[in-house]
């Protein structure tokens, strides 16, 4: 994955969202930014926050170890706000392990990465299995004495066919 350095502009209410709560912003582009740059020239709360979570995606997506980067990256008192799980440490690793990680799939392209102080904000397009149009989701992440305590994301699948005009990435 390549990124560049990209402040958001107000053109849409998460493009404005997103620029009140900046304090470093990433977008995907063929640069030579990568997501261990991503944390260069941040305050420290704001740098032990991207180091955490860029360190966390790495290994869980990337490498495609959930269980250990949940094991080594989340505090024990570890709270997923997902719906569709009991919200602890042990049901967000269940969750992780139940997704096909032998294939290529979850494909993700991130999109937009957003740190300040100990929330961090991944804008991702993600594929759950080839041939589909797949989700635009954003990920939430709380960090505290270098832990993940806290999760929230927000998924909204990508319709075939969209009245608005705007692209969703």
């Amino acid at each position: 994955m390549s990124f560049s350095w990209r402040h958001q502009g107000p053109a849409t209410a998460i493009g404005a969202a997103l620029l009140a709560l900046s304090t470093l912003s990433l977008a995907h582009d063929d640069s030579e930014a990568s997501w261990r740059t991503a944390c260069e020239g941040l305050d420290a709360v704001s740098r032990e926050t991207c180091e955490v979570v860029v360190q966390f995606e790495e290994m869980a997506f990337e490498q495609r170890r959930p269980r250990e980067a949940m094991e080594r990256f989340a505090a024990e008192h570890f709270v997923d706000h997902n719906p569709n799980i009991r919200g602890d440490l042990a049901s967000a690793i269940a969750h992780l392990a139940r997704l096909d990680w032998s294939t290529a799939a979850p494909e993700r392209k991130i999109v937009h990465f957003v740190v300040r102080g100990d929330t961090a904000m991944i804008h991702h397009h993600l594929i759950r299995k080839p041939g589909e149009r797949g989700i635009a989701a954003v990920d939430i992440f709380r960090v505290e004495n270098g832990k993940l305590v806290e999760h929230w994301d927000v998924l909204q699948p990508i319709p075939e066919d969209s009245v608005n005009p705007s692209p969703m990435f």
